[in-house]
C-alpha cells in the first residue's frame, strides 16, 4: 500500500498558516509587553507553543485534504488460464419480444441470465460476443466483473451491429458460430472451452459445414438457453405491437435438431441455475495463477479534514490566550 497526491502542488495552500502563525506571535510579542510595563506576572496557561502547533497542524491538514491523497492498495489478480468462456447473445429483432407492454423483451431476459451465469464462474475468464447472421465479440475474456457488466449493459444492444444484408437476414442465424471455433475467439492455453448461445431459437436450419466445424476438435463446449414463448409480440412504446412479427412455434423444431446436431446442452431461461450448475462442471477445477495487480484507491482527503478539527477546537478554546 502506499499514499498518492491527485493534486500534489495543493499542498502549497499549507503557506497560508504563516498568516495566523504571524498574527498569533504579534499578539503574544505585544501581551508580554503589556505584562512588563504592569508588572504582572506571566498567566499560569500551557505554552503558546501548543496553540502556534495546533495552528501549524490546521493549515497542514488543510493542505494535505486539498492535495487530495489516495490510498493506494494492489491486490494479484488470480486467473485460470486452462479455461475460458463466452456468454454469445442473440441480437437480432425478435429479441425484442415480450409478454406485453412493459414486461422484460427477449434480450433483457437473456442479459440478467449472462450476469448470472459470470458469477458462477468468477475464477475463468468470461467473454461477451452477440450475433445475428455474424458472429462479433465484443469483451474478450476477462475475470474483470466491472469489465464484463459495462460491455453486457453498453454494448449488447438490438441489431448493433446490424446483420448482413441477405435471404433471411432477419433471422438467427446459428450458422454464424462457426467462427468461435475457426477465428481465435478463445486463447490456445485454454483446454476446456464453452461457449453458452443466449437466444429465442428463431433460426434458419444449421449447414453441415458448419455442424462439422462446431464438433471439430479443439473440442468447443456449446450451452445453449432459449428466452421464448409463442405469445410474445414486439411491443413498441406508445405504437400498437409490430403486426410484422409473429413468434414461430415451427423453429422449436428446427431450434432443437441444431441443439443435438452439434451435441450441446439446451435449458429454458427458468432453469437458469442449472445452466449456472452445468456451465461450473463444463469448466472443472483448475489452479489459479497470478496474472496480474488490480488497483484500488481509497479517498484520506475526508480524514485529513476531520483530523483538522481537532487541534481547530483547541485554538478555538484557547482563543483568549
Amino acid at each position: 500500500m502506499e499514499i498518492v497526491l491527485v493534486h500534489p502542488h495543493a499542498l502549497l495552500l499549507a503557506l497560508v498558516g504563516i498568516v495566523p502563525l504571524a498574527a498569533f506571535a504579534v499578539v503574544q510579542r505585544r501581551g508580554r509587553r503589556v505584562r512588563r510595563s504592569l508588572g504582572l506576572r506571566p498567566p499560569r496557561r500551557r505554552s503558546p507553543a501548543l496553540v502556534a502547533a495546533a495552528i501549524s497542524a490546521i493549515a497542514v491538514l488543510l493542505g494535505l485534504a486539498s492535495a487530495g491523497p489516495v490510498l493506494l492498495r494492489s491486490d494479484p489478480v488470480r486467473t485460470r488460464t486452462d479455461a475460458e468462456a463466452y456468454i454469445v447473445l442473440d441480437i437480432t429483432r425478435s429479441m425484442l419480444a415480450s409478454g406485453g407492454k412493459g414486461e422484460p423483451t427477449r434480450l433483457e431476459r437473456a442479459r440478467a441470465i449472462a450476469a448470472r451465469l459470470r458469477r458462477a464462474v468468477p475464477d475463468v475468464p468470461v467473454g461477451i460476443a452477440s450475433f445475428t447472421n455474424r458472429v462479433v465479440p465484443h469483451v474478450f475474456p476477462t475475470t474483470d466483473p466491472g469489465v464484463f457488466a459495462a460491455g453486457l449493459e453498453r454494448s449488447i444492444e438490438i441489431e448493433s451491429p446490424p446483420p448482413d444484408q441477405g435471404e433471411g437476414a432477419l433471422l438467427t442465424a446459428l450458422d454464424s458460430l462457426a467462427p468461435l471455433q475457426t477465428h481465435r475467439f478463445f486463447a490456445p492455453a485454454a483446454q476446456r472451452r464453452v461457449a453458452v448461445v443466449l437466444t429465442d431459437g428463431e433460426t434458419l436450419p444449421l449447414s453441415q459445414a458448419t455442424e462439422d466445424i462446431l464438433r471439430s476438435g479443439p473440442q468447443l463446449e456449446l450451452l445453449f438457453v432459449r428466452t421464448w414463448s409463442e405469445r410474445e409480440r414486439i411491443h413498441e412504446p406508445r405504437i400498437a405491437p409490430d403486426a410484422g412479427y409473429r413468434s414461430d412455434p415451427a423453429s422449436t423444431a428446427v431450434y432443437e435438431d441444431i441443439v443435438r446436431a452439434v451435441g450441446a446442452r439446451t435449458f429454458a431461461e427458468g432453469d437458469a441455475a442449472a445452466a449456472a450448475a452445468t456451465l461450473r462442471r463444463r469448466l472443472g477445477r483448475g489452479e489459479a495463477v497470478v496474472t496480474g495487480h488490480e488497483a484500488s484507491g481509497r479517498q484520506l482527503a475526508g480524514w485529513a479534514v476531520a483530523l483538522a478539527a481537532l487541534p481547530l477546537a483547541y485554538v478555538l478554546r484557547r482563543r483568549n490566550v
